[in-house]
């Protein structure tokens, strides 16, 4: 059986451009699922509130769901958080203690501060190695007396310098020979580590050649008047409980972990994923740090990661078409959908809750889906609740309206004592704030895209005490929907004005000749048409639409 996958985040999202019931919902199934232990549940916008819904969130002192333009997978959503990390002062003997204790294969290299230098990888200590070993000449061991004492586990008698980081030679005195001698003196004493068993004349040779560091093999005791001349010749002395050939071995790990590293360059958590792939491919580890906007290491993202499904997931709340969605919803796992509209041609890869229900608000659903649970509601959801009905019915005048609607407007009411009436014509007061934004900035606060076979199209709603301020700036709107069809290719493009006082709309359209000859409703004037009682997107003007396209 397949292992549940975790979910890091589970945004709980309406459609593009949201209007009230799509951010209220959005908001109060988030608060649902906090309160049944899905803590990890948020509400997000993919778009800006229009006037009324920051009137209703302002008034209740709520804050607006937070904006979240697009999910599209980044590499923070599949990234290996917190790995282990090594600082560049340890050798690389920890880092391969380190890796195989964790039986991991990649560690990040930081300095002091936490900052990304190197990556280190089996393969990077491997080439390290195979450098050291096969060398025509002796290979120089970048290290210090602190580092080759830890690696060795040996006994210190004697330590100078044991901080410094230098060069050695390393150099295995096994007999006192002329060959030995002449070796020796190829080398500057300084610089040379000299691996000695329990010889006193090598070891006495060694202390008044003032070698820098002295290692006496298995266990081997120095005589104390030796170590009286080392300390006056500044020659350290180690004791190592390993024989001379594993001694030697592991001496080639006690440099610090930098000496085996790649210079693999980092990427940004919020880098899109399809550009990580690049830095993997480059990466000899076939692993690249995440680092955060400090520098620091947060993430590891492998070349297995890159398949893996994100830690993130949807929630879809009054849409199910991924064409309103928010933008990467396609590239993500889609939980729910909790839904009043038509249905899109969604499909999913996975079995889903789906809720689709006959109501005028997807605010109804989620009423009851806190009574049906056996969920309290507090008084500010409750208020939101029955403002996002309100608004999606136009006051339960709207011919979606439903018998639920009422009924739950009337619990909500019950729970809040606000009067349905004021709060509505409250609502509406909100809705006409609009003299300060732009015909395009109108168009985009509730605009939603729809398909129907080969088409496309977009229409916006905006709700209106007078509508007389539209028509009168027919140019400016027929302007920017000539613009946004030009710029999508779509079918039509329309913007539906409803008289919330009239109760009847007008809707300004361009689109295709073939289709503007087949709108069945008496024309106001060019472009504009009269649409009497009607005032649902959904349930009054997208039939009559899908009609149209059907006879094309």
């Amino acid at each position: 059986m397949e292992q549940e996958h975790t979910y890091k985040q589970i945004y709980v999202v309406g459609h593009r451009n949201p209007d009230a019931d799509s951010l209220i919902a959005a908001h109060a199934y988030a608060e649902l699922k906090q309160l049944k232990g899905i803590s990890h549940a948020i509400a997000i916008r993919s778009g800006a509130a229009n006037s009324q819904s920051e009137y209703i969130f302002h008034r209740f002192g709520v804050p607006l769901p937070q904006l979240l333009s697009d999910v599209i997978p980044k590499v923070v959503h599949h990234m290996q958080e917190n790995p282990i990390c090594i600082t560049r002062s340890e050798s690389l003997w920890t880092a391969l203690q380190t890796i195989t204790e964790q039986e991991i294969d990649t560690l990040p290299i930081i300095d002091e501060h936490g900052n990304y230098l190197q990556l280190l990888c089996y393969e990077s200590i491997s080439l390290y190695i195979m450098k050291k070993t096969s060398a025509p000449l002796r290979s120089i061991i970048i290290s210090n007396l602190s580092l080759i004492k830890s690696t060795i586990s040996a006994q210190s008698l004697i330590e100078f310098d044991a901080p410094t980081i230098k060069g050695y030679t390393l150099l295995v005195a096994t007999s006192y020979s002329a060959t030995f001698k002449e070796e020796f003196n190829q080398e500057n004493p300084e610089n040379l580590i000299v691996l000695v068993g329990d010889r006193f004349d090598l070891q006495q040779y060694m202390v008044e050649k003032r070698v820098a560091i002295i290692i006496v093999t298995n266990n081997y005791l120095i005589q104390p008047e030796l170590r009286a001349l080392a300390e006056k010749n500044h020659v350290s002395i180690l004791i190592s409980p390993y024989d001379t050939a594993a001694t030697s071995v592991m001496l080639l790990y006690s440099v610090p972990v930098g000496q085996a590293a790649i210079d693999t360059p980092p990427i940004a958590f919020d880098m899109p994923l399809h550009r990580a792939r690049n830095f993997i491919d480059n990466s000899t580890a076939r692993a690249v740090a995440v680092i955060d906007n400090q520098n620091k290491v947060i993430g590891l993202l492998k070349e297995l990661d890159l398949g893996t499904r994100p830690n993130i997931a949807l929630i879809l709340v009054d849409h199910n078409e991924l064409s309103q969605a928010i933008i990467g919803s396609d590239k993500v796992d889609i939980l729910e959908i909790i839904d009043h509209h038509r249905l899109g041609g969604f499909k999913s890869q996975l079995p889903i809750t789906f809720i689709n229900q006959t109501v005028g608000s997807t605010c109804t659903i989620i009423t009851n889906l806190f009574k049906s649970t056996h969920t309290p509601l507090s008084t500010t959801t409750a208020s939101l609740l029955l403002c996002g009905i309100l608004s999606d019915t136009v006051g339960l005048k709207s011919a979606t309206t439903t018998a639920i609607d009422k009924e739950t407007v009337a619990y909500l009411s019950s729970i809040t004592q606000l009067r349905i009436e004021e709060l509505h014509e409250a609502l509406s007061n909100a809705s006409n704030q609009i003299a300060s934004k732009t015909p395009a900035e109108i168009i985009e606060m509730d605009r939603k895209e729809y398909k129907e076979g080969i088409w496309h199209f977009f229409i916006s709603q905006v709700e209106t005490s007078s509508p007389e301020i539209f028509l009168q700036s027919k140019e400016l709107y027929i302007s920017v929907l000539s613009q946004q069809r030009e710029s999508t290719q779509a079918l039509f493009c329309a913007l539906l004005v409803t008289d919330i006082t009239t109760l009847s709309s007008y809707l300004i359209v361009v689109g295709d000749e073939l289709f503007i000859n087949l709108i069945p409703y008496p024309k106001h004037t060019d472009s504009i048409y009269f649409l009497q009682n009607v005032l649902s997107r959904k349930k009054q003007l997208i039939p009559i639409v899908t009609e149209i396209m059907n006879e094309l």
